[in-house]
């Protein structure tokens, strides 16, 4: 009996262990990813959260990040983030070309 307890807090040890090993490797993936994303199409869900499509109707897919339909993103907006940094911003450009930030997400 004692020894089935000692094997299944092992178990539930390494489960714990890996699982936070594998969520720092994804967060440091995103860190470092550089995104330039055109939204073609944004679909709201029933939660309210947005999800951004591209033209080739690859959806923009982060761990880290959640757009919610208050932030307002619309088709034609380039999500932008350099490699390296925390930060994610959203601009959109005006009848004249220019392109105006609509939105900064730190990413935590």
């Amino acid at each position: 009996m004692k020894i089935k307890s000692i094997v299944l807090l092992l178990f539930f040890i390494s489960v714990i262990v890996l699982t936070i090993f594998y969520s720092k490797k994804a967060i440091e993936y995103e860190r470092n990813l550089e995104i330039n994303f055109k939204v073609s199409r944004v679909e709201i869900t029933p939660a309210l959260r947005a999800v951004l499509y591209d033209k080739n109707n690859n959806k923009l897919d982060l761990q880290r990040v959640v757009f919610y339909r208050s932030h307002d993103v619309k088709a034609g907006d380039i999500v932008l983030k350099k490699a390296g940094s925390d930060v994610l911003r959203v601009y959109r450009e005006d009848s004249l070309g220019l392109k105006k930030i609509v939105l900064t997400l730190k990413i935590d």
